[in-house]
């Protein structure tokens, strides 16, 4: 994989682990998991928590804000992302292309 795309992958993810650390509960054995593949010449990553009081949407922000921009990082960085919800965890995923002629 080249690097600049593991370097975006490993951002995006560490996005959206802080935003579950700060906005979620842990699952029901206290913890979060994460995982990331690669497929179809594409990385996913994604973070399933125990799930807060609202889904993750990526939000306005003023240029004095000293946070909220996570989720708009992963937008511009990934092909998509997402929600998957469940009876007690919320997942949230991202996709990123892989630039083979990077490497």
């Amino acid at each position: 994989m080249p690097a600049d795309t593991a370097y975006d992958a490993s951002l995006v993810l560490g996005e959206l682990d802080s935003n579950a650390l700060r906005h979620a509960v842990p699952l029901g054995d206290g913890n979060l998991v994460l995982c990331w593949g690669a497929w179809a010449r594409l990385v996913h990553v994604e973070v399933t928590d125990g799930g807060a009081g609202t889904v993750p949407t990526v939000g306005a922000v003023t240029l004095v804000a000293t946070g909220g921009r996570g989720l708009a990082i992963v937008a511009a960085l990934a092909t998509d992302w997402g929600v998957r919800a469940a009876p007690a965890s919320l997942t949230v995923w991202a996709a990123l292309p892989v630039d083979v002629a990077a490497d």
